[in-house]
């Protein structure tokens, strides 16, 4: 077996976890294989030619159209692809990544071009798109059930297989940087509906996209609480810097690192993910009539 690759369990031999090359520095992501499905391609150029080289790969699941998710798409000419209707533009034409990110198509800024192009990503025929509740059929052995997520991004989603308590988790929360909403499709609101939906699952071994392979359920479970607990501590030290009668912008607040901490791939190309993030906890505490709008910021109502 290949240095990357490991079996899930004993029991679940047929299940293939694969270690991205770099899955905690975010240019990565892990990834699996069972039978001939591969669910993301981004473990690196190098780890998808070697996989190619020993096992027959036709089918494949996009879980989102981030980049380090989609990123080595087109060395898998041969196979079909797959991911949720919401996320099916931005994987068939690249450019549309520009607006998910708070630009324009016509004119992203250079350092958001550059980082892009590190992943040199191709534009990607979706063959097939999922929906929650799909299933699909691995073999006669398993099925996969489609849990849709989103949150992270309008289309994200999750795999489950019910008879072995298996889930692949994607990015429902990422180490050291916790639940991640920072795009145009994100939502705050459904994310934290996602993350109770996951936790009432019955999920013994999970794959997560960064966190690696978690064998242990509780650990597991500890995972999802964080990232509920993450956000609830971010809700609380937005209120506590607003005020009744000064009102502050997403703008004015995002120069204060309240959402994403020292994260090198968000510093350098994704400077409005931490002001978009912080427009999502607006949104959330209109909804529960916390703040109000005045001139164009907030204040406590």
């Amino acid at each position: 077996m290949l240095p990357f690759i490991e079996q899930v369990s004993d029991e679940l031999k047929e299940f293939l976890f694969i270690r991205g090359k770099e899955e905690s520095a975010y240019y990565t992501c892990n990834a699996l294989l069972i039978n001939d499905i591969l669910i993301d391609t981004g473990v690196s150029t190098t780890y998808l030619n070697k996989l190619l080289e020993n096992y027959q790969i036709k089918r494949v699941i996009l879980t989102h159209w981030h980049e380090d998710h989609i990123s080595g798409s087109n060395l898998l000419q041969n196979c079909s692809f797959m991911c949720h209707s919401n996320d099916k533009s931005p994987i068939e034409d690249n450019k549309v990544m520009y607006k998910l990110y708070g630009y324009s198509h016509q004119n992203p800024p250079n350092e958001l071009i550059r980082y892009l192009e590190k992943y040199n990503l191709k534009n990607i025929v979706i063959s097939q798109t999922i929906t929650d509740g799909d299933i699909i059929t691995v073999n006669d052995n398993y099925n996969l059930r489609v849990i849709h997520t989103p949150g992270h991004t309008s289309g994200h989603c999750c795999f489950y297989e019910k008879d072995s308590k298996f889930a692949f988790l994607s990015d429902i929360n990422m180490p050291g940087v916790g639940p991640w909403y920072g795009g145009i499709d994100s939502s705050l609101l459904d994310y934290e509906e996602s993350l109770k939906k996951i936790k009432n699952l019955d999920i013994r071994i999970a794959v997560f996209s960064h966190y690696g392979l978690i064998t242990d359920a509780n650990e597991i479970s500890d995972i999802l609480i964080d990232a509920l607990t993450i956000i609830q501590g971010r809700d609380e030290v937005l209120l506590s810097l607003l005020s009744e009668k000064k009102a502050f912008t997403a703008k004015e607040l995002s120069n204060k690192q309240l959402m994403v901490k020292n994260i090198e791939v968000y510093e350098e190309a994704l400077p409005l993910s931490e002001e978009i993030m912080i427009e999502k906890h607006f949104e959330k505490f209109l909804k529960q009539q916390l703040i109000e709008r005045k001139d164009d910021g907030y204040i406590l109502s």
